[in-house]
């Protein structure tokens, strides 16, 4: 199951999409602050990243820079009330991947998110490899050819 961090200050929109994304059958961790959304993507790995503009601590926009800038490369939606075509151009150049205006259908968002994940899945190889060392992403395991 795929894995979603959504970071929305409006608690009843959070609960509404993790019951959504959860009937889905996604797994679902929900943060309402840009504080506890930067300390989430520092401690645990997410397949995908709904991210809101407006948050109490840090915005989502920088919060999606920060993240870019470390190396981060879950694919991110930002999913926000901001509809100008300014903010959306500056949501995407800091790094989100899609961006989506509140109100939104859920089958849309859904859709967008589907894709994503489908793009992110044809972006990473399940196999990476480095002199000996073999990491297969898929079964989460590191093989180390022994000299011979």
């Amino acid at each position: 199951m795929p894995k979603i961090l959504i970071v929305d200050d409006d608690e009843a929109l959070n609960l509404e999409l993790k019951t959504f994304f959860e009937f889905n059958n996604f797994t679902v961790s929900c943060v309402s602050d840009g504080s506890d959304a930067s300390g989430h993507l520092k401690m645990y790995s997410y397949d995908l990243i709904i991210l809101d503009w407006h948050l109490p601590g840090t915005s989502g926009i920088e919060i999606c820079r920060n993240f870019r800038s470390a190396g981060g490369q879950t694919p991110v939606l930002m999913l926000t009330g901001r509809t100008d075509l300014e903010y959306r151009v500056e949501g995407l150049n800091s790094g989100a991947d899609d961006y989506l205006s509140k109100p939104f259908h859920l089958s849309e968002l859904l859709a967008r998110v589907n894709a994503l994940l489908r793009r992110s899945k044809e972006i990473i190889p399940e196999l990476l490899s480095a002199g000996d060392l073999t990491v297969d992403l898929a079964r989460r395991k590191i093989f180390l050819r022994a000299a011979e």
